[in-house]
């Protein structure tokens, strides 16, 4: 009987917190209408819910809701500091046949924020500093970044792609299991990224200047491109995969026992502490050291 009650109790627990929040579950019904919200200016835009938000650049404000007609007073949106906040009411769950897009246009976007289940997809980014951050499982999509610093952070299970950045200076870090892709970043000085899980991390250099990684996750890093130095640590079982990147000078220190891929073209300083390799692509001047298992070997 303790067996069965334990059961039991965990069961409609799993229940109650398959919805966002504790409370009831409103089933959607009827045709889908669309609603304009009055909104107060914003700068910065977070999806807390699973709903699907579309953003694009404009030069008004206007925030418009499709959802089906008894959800539509369950769907907040408000203006808190700089951030338009989208989320459920609290204390309610929503269950839609249809997907719930929130259609939002702003003429500056600086930050974006993904915490649910749901999507942003925006169309362009642009400030002195942007931030993008996902902690959940959605998808978070960002078009074009023009920007001094671009930050972006994935600590979910979700997906950030981002198209295109124009940016001095960028820190990519994972550490949740999704992916982070940052696919095109032109003429940045400098790329930070910091690699600490099993997901993955991918990027295009275009003319950057320093690359740095440091990768303490299991997952993979892979950069292409062109640089002119980069410096690489690994201390995982994790893969560094730099073999595309075509850089002047790099270093590579290699404590785990992983592998570390690299093209240097003038030189390249390895040093290798664990069971883990660093494979060297082009004819540089080598300089290393081995105190593990490892090998510094062409590819």
């Amino acid at each position: 009987m303790k067996k069965l009650s334990i059961v039991l109790a965990v069961g409609i627990l799993s229940l109650m917190t398959g919805c966002y929040y504790f409370g009831p579950c409103i089933d959607g019904t009827g045709p889908v209408i669309t609603e304009t919200r009055e909104i107060s200016d914003f700068t910065a835009v977070t999806n807390t819910g699973s709903f699907d938000v579309i953003i694009r650049h404009s030069d008004e404000f206007l925030v418009e809701v499709e959802a089906q007609g008894n959800l539509m007073s369950f769907i907040e949106t408000y203006v808190s500091g700089q951030t338009l906040i989208i989320k459920t009411s609290e204390g309610t769950c929503i269950r839609s046949s249809t997907p719930v897009k929130v259609h939002v246009s702003l003429p500056g976007l600086e930050e974006l924020e993904s915490t649910g289940s749901g999507s942003i997809v925006a169309d362009i980014a642009r400030g002195e500093v942007v931030e993008c951050t996902n902690t959940g499982s959605g998808f978070l999509s960002l078009d074009s970044v023009v920007s001094e610093v671009l930050n972006v952070s994935n600590t979910g299970s979700g997906t950030v792609f981002i198209n295109e950045s124009t940016t001095d200076e960028i820190e990519l870090v994972q550490t949740g299991s999704g992916e982070l892709d940052a696919a095109v970043v032109y003429g940045c000085e400098e790329v930070n990224i910091k690699h600490s899980s099993s997901g993955r991390v991918r990027t295009e250099v275009v003319d950057g200047v320093l690359v740095t990684v440091v990768q303490s996750g299991s997952g993979n890093t892979e950069i292409s491109g062109d640089a002119v130095e980069a410096d690489f640590a690994l201390t995982s079982s994790g893969r560094l995969d730099a073999l595309d990147l075509m850089t002047t000078d790099v270093k590579a220190t290699n404590t785990g026992s992983g592998r570390i891929f690299v093209y240097a073209t003038a030189t390249l300083d390895a040093t290798i502490t664990g069971s883990g390799d660093i494979i060297y692509r082009g004819n540089p001047s080598i300089s290393y050291r081995i105190t593990g298992s490892g090998d510094v070997r062409p590819y």
